[in-house]
This record gives C-alpha cells, structure tokens and sequence, in this order.
C-alpha cells in the first residue's frame, strides 16, 4: 500500500475492495449463468447398464451459488444477536457470575495473562532495532495503546474484552478515527449487542457493504463495517456466525456446581431435617396438623426460625426414603473444580488433595498450555488487527512472562548477560538498580575463572578479591555494586 511508510497512522486503502464488488455487479447475469451451466454435472464413468449401479446425481438447482452453511431465508432481518443459539449472552453471564469455581477460574486465568507485557514491531524483521522504543513511528503507536479507549489504562481496557472472549467468545472494539481518518482510538463495546450480517454466500459482507449491526432496546440501532468495528471469534465455526465459548461448554457442569453451593448455602439456611420433631395429640386429624403448622410457620416466617420445632402427631417416625446421589462430596467438589480449571486453562492444585512437587509442575506446565498461551494466540490476532488499520507493517508481538520467583529471575538475568544479549546495566536498568559503570562492567563481563584485569599495582590481593566476589555472585546483576 503505497504512503505506509511515510506516514504511521494512514488510513488503510480499501479502494481495491469497492471496485471490486463493483465490477462482480457489473458482470451480466446471462453470462454468470451460463458459466454455471457449463459445469459437468455427471460422472463419466458411471454408466447406465452397470448392475447395482450408484446412479448419476441429482441434478443442482443452485449451480454456482456456492454457500457457507445451509443459511436461513431472511436471516438478516432477525436482529436479535445469537437469536438461534441455544443459550443466550445473559444465561452465559450469568452463568459465569454465580458459579464460584467458574468465576475464580476466569479470574485467575485473567491474572495470569496480566504478567505478559507485549510490545509493537515491524514484520519485517530486518527493519526492527535492538530499542523499539527508540523508533519514532512504533513509539506513537504504542503512545495509542497506553490508553486505547482515552479513559482507561491497556491492563483495564484488556480485562474488559478477555472476560467477553472467555463468556461468550466474542470481543468488539469500535476503530475511532479522527477528521482525516486515522485511527485515534479503540472503544470497547459490549459484544452481546452485536449482530452478525450475512451476504448472499452467508459470508461476512467485505466494505463498504455494512457487516454488523448493534441493537440497543431491541432495535437495530447502528450500522458498522468492517474496517469501523474488530468483532473477534476465538472459537469459530463453519456452520454458525457466532463462537462456543468456555462458558458454554460447562454450562450443565455450571448448574451442578451452583446447585452443590445452593445446597451447602441451605445447610446453614434451611434443611429436610428439622432440628426438633414435636408430637401433638393423637385425636388430631390431617387437617388440625395442618393448620396447626401453617400457624407455626407464620410466627417463624424468617429464615432463623425455619429450624425450630415440627410438631407432628405422637409415633411419627423419620424413614429415609433414598440414598443421596453424591455419596463422597470430597470427590464430587474436586470433579468440579478438575473440570472447569482443565476447559479455563488454570492450575488446579490449589482446590484439590496435596500431591507431590513432581506432579504439581506437570499440572503447571500443563495448564499453561492448554490455558494462557492459546490465549495470547488469540489476544495477538486481536492486537494485529487494531494495528493493522494503523498501519500493515506493523505486528503485536509478546515479551517474555515476567517469574515471580526471584532465583528464577536472577538465573535468566545471569544467563542473559554471559550470553551477551544483554548488557549488565541494562539488567539493573530494568530491576530498578542504578548502573555499575564501565569499570565494573568490564570485570564482571568476564568468565568466573578470569581475573578482572587491574593494573600490576592493585596486586594480587584485590584480583582475587574480586574473582571471589564475582564467584559468590555471578554478574552482580541483582545486588549492590560491589567496591
């Protein structure tokens, strides 16, 4: 695209895509269908006289109207976004809120995804500087991102959109431009309001055709294309326009869960068993126990008096009629926490038993795989396509997860520096020490077995002062200066 160089935040030519649809509409219609009837519609080498034969194929009533999906007649005009879905973004939500263990797992994935920092670059590799931040143009870009939505600072506004895309898969952010239509903003929307449209293919209509509708009060209220709105699916699928979210795959495990709570909720609150059985005469009828407990229960309408005293006629007894369906509540709670740790992609060893150090860094590694690092997959195409109507060369790259151990921590700065990706000060830089300055720097950069090369009148003493020192810390990179 010519000019992308020269200017960071030129709009992006889509020209090529107008006239384009312009020239397919342009085609006569006589000469599309007689494309059409051109297409061989029989197998050759199926022949008439052959026994049990398969037969020829029905001939197509649609040659050359090639589709997605099987869409609906009219689809369009319903404008209630994921209309035909079995579950509603309300149920999700609301799925997601009241369930406890659901909820932790989503927050704690979010958490998690917080400690990676990301950073722009050039795609072309070649064009990138050891200081990105020292480039003019990526260091506008990234001036756009510290408050996308001009109110709210990048971890916020991410949290906004991770939780839409782990709920009900779908994330919307408005390009806001400015009066010659450079993107000068990205607002997030509330992806439950959006509507999907659909060409005649069932395709996403490409611009300047509308793609999406936003419906406010249960009207169609606004119109966007695709270079005015990102609507990211992270779990796509040929047969629908809208994703599967996590949420949606636990919802029956969900209702469990949030029954298990209701039910652990209503020990404290209620129960089948009341605390006191009480006896009434035995002349009382059906109808007198009745009215009688009915009167009981309006003096005790309160949720402390709900397990005081029954009164029942003289001999009742208390025969258990079934055995409960969960026999070993333990299991059945750490089933449930197993379950939505493994769909959200989050360690699940602190809500189950104790085990072994072994097997909790397996279930680590594991859930990061399965859980945070697809995530940042899908979170960079997010990212890729918002700087893409900035500009084109641009790409979203993530840094490296910050540990939280700090021997973990002082282990990767040690080997960074002896490998020579990094400078000693710029590893102090970074953790907030002030620089060791060039005399030291030449020592430490030195193999632990070298001694740092003072002149012959420092004397032995010190070099092996100093070798010994440098032994016992290696780089020096998380401690003081050592003098």
């Amino acid at each position: 695209m010519p000019g992308r160089d020269d200017n960071v935040g030129q709009q992006v030519d889509l020209s090529w895509m107008t006239m384009a649809a312009g020239a397919i509409k342009n085609i006569p219609g006589k000469f599309l269908n007689s494309f059409g009837k051109n297409v061989q519609t029989v197998i050759p080498s199926i022949k008439q006289d052959t026994n049990f034969s398969p037969l020829q194929p029905l001939p197509p009533q649609l040659q050359g109207d090639r589709r997605r999906y099987d869409l609906e007649v009219g689809e369009n005009v319903s404008y209630i976004p994921r209309g035909k879905e079995r579950y509603s973004a309300e149920q999700l939500r609301n799925l997601a809120e009241n369930c406890t263990l659901l909820r932790g797992a989503i927050e704690n994935l979010k958490d998690t995804l917080s400690l990676v920092n990301g950073t722009i670059q050039w795609r072309d590799k070649s064009r990138n500087k050891k200081d990105t931040g020292s480039d003019p143009k990526i260091k506008a870009v990234m001036d756009l991102f510290h408050k996308p939505d001009h109110r709210r600072f990048f971890p916020q506004w991410r949290r906004e959109w991770e939780d839409d895309m782990l709920v009900i898969d779908g994330v919307a952010i408005e390009i806001e431009r400015d009066r010659i239509y450079r993107p000068c903003g990205f607002l997030t929307m509330d992806a439950s309001s959006i509507k999907t449209l659909i060409d005649e293919r069932g395709r996403i209509p490409l611009p300047p055709a509308p793609a999406y509708q936003q419906i406010i009060k249960g009207i169609p209220g606004v119109d966007f294309r695709m270079d005015e709105l990102v609507y990211f699916i992270r779990n796509p699928r040929s047969y629908k326009n809208y994703g599967f979210s996590a949420v949606e795959m636990t919802v029956i495990i969900a209702n469990m869960a949030i029954r298990r709570d209701i039910q652990n909720l209503q020990w404290f609150t209620e129960g089948t068993i009341p605390d006191a059985i009480a006896s009434v005469p035995k002349e009382w009828g059906k109808e007198q126990i009745m009215e009688w407990q009915d009167y009981q229960n309006f003096l005790m309408n309160n949720t402390a008096m709900r397990r005081k005293v029954m009164y029942v006629p003289d001999g009742t007894r208390f025969d258990s009629v079934k055995k409960p369906i969960i026999d070993n509540t333990e299991k059945f709670d750490e089933m449930l926490a197993r379950v939505f740790c493994w769909i959200v992609g989050v360690p699940v060893q602190p809500l189950v038993k104790e085990m072994t150090r072994a097997t909790a860094e397996q279930g680590s590694a594991t859930s990061k795989q399965q859980g945070p690092y697809p995530m940042l997959k899908s979170e960079k195409c997010i990212m890729d396509h918002l700087i893409y109507a900035i500009d084109p060369a641009m790409e979203w790259v993530w840094l490296e997860e910050e540990s939280t151990d700090p021997k973990e921590r002082n282990d990767i700065d040690v080997a960074s520096v002896k490998s020579g990706l990094k400078q000693i000060d710029e590893v102090r830089q970074a953790n907030g020490d002030g620089p060791l300055g060039p005399e030291w720097q030449s020592q430490f950069i030195k193999p632990v077995n070298a001694a740092p090369a003072f002149g012959g009148d420092e004397g032995g003493e010190k070099v092996r002062s100093v070798k010994k020192k440098f032994t016992a810390y290696g780089s020096a990179v998380r401690f003081k200066v050592l003098k």
